[in-house]
């Protein structure tokens, strides 16, 4: 976890998640505070994108558009975001999805 004194956006990001239902982990996503905006990207391991999450703390539910269930397997997310302050915080992370 990162924390963040002031006004610039602190994040957690989960490396793994399993959209099974059970109520636990079922969605995956950048848990934020003090973000006023997220741009991110889902793509899976040839590159292909899977979703864009473009509004802060939006969830992915391993659905994609065309509401077939992702596979199982390893993904990649690239993101930015903007804190109050006008701060921007960037980065990338590797991910499980897991059913």
């Amino acid at each position: 976890m990162i924390v963040c004194a002031d006004n610039c956006p602190a994040y957690w990001l989960p490396n793994v998640f399993s959209p099974n239902g059970d109520g636990f982990n079922d969605e995956y996503g950048i848990y934020t505070v003090n973000a006023v905006r997220q741009e991110a990207i889902i793509v899976n391991r040839w590159g292909e994108v899977m979703l864009e999450l473009n509004q802060v703390n939006q969830l992915w539910d391993g659905l994609l558009p065309n509401g077939e269930a992702a596979k199982e397997g390893v993904y990649f997310m690239k993101f930015r975001l903007l804190g109050l302050g006008g701060e921007e915080k960037q980065g990338h992370v590797f991910f499980h999805l897991v059913r």
